[in-house]
């Protein structure tokens, strides 16, 4: 049929739908991503509406119940964000301040707690030199491990 191959435009006109929906998905990327997590808000909220369903009164929709169950929600996480949203605020200010010496690799074996009888291997120099980055190495260094010791060489 005018040289167009059946089978070649089937897997083309198939490409193509995939990638105008990976197109459409990228376009409402920011309101897709809102949809999931009320997606995922309402399946955990679930159990506690089937609660209240259970306890209220015939009388009242299921409207309501969600509402209750929301408000309580919202109160909850008012609370203790007010309770605990100072002392969660001090305390990433203080891990911010303190990041890049936790993160310092020169002095990260000192800060690994050892038992009594490990202590002493804290100054072995295999131990220095594997701390120690690359870049700050002098030249080739052999480390060779026994249970008799530890011995560092340059050569």
């Amino acid at each position: 049929m005018l040289g167009v191959d059946l089978r070649v435009a089937k897997i083309v006109w198939t490409v193509f739908l995939a990638v105008l929906a990976l197109f459409i998905v990228y376009s409402v990327r920011s309101t897709l991503l809102v949809v999931v997590f009320a997606v995922f808000f309402s399946y955990l909220l679930y159990p506690l509406v089937e609660l209240v369903e259970y306890y209220k009164p015939r009388r009242f929709p299921r409207t309501v119940s969600i509402a209750l169950v929301f408000l309580v929600v919202i109160l909850v996480a008012g609370v203790v964000g007010t309770l605990f949203g100072n002392r969660i605020t001090d305390e990433a200010v203080r891990l911010s301040q303190q990041l890049p010496i936790l993160l310092n690799p020169t002095n990260i074996s000192q800060r690994i707690p050892l038992p009594s009888f490990l202590e002493p291997q804290r100054i072995n120099p295999c131990v220095r030199y594997r701390t120690t980055p690359i870049w700050d190495r002098p030249g080739v260094t052999f480390c060779a491990t026994s249970w008799v010791g530890c011995y560092a060489r340059s050569y």
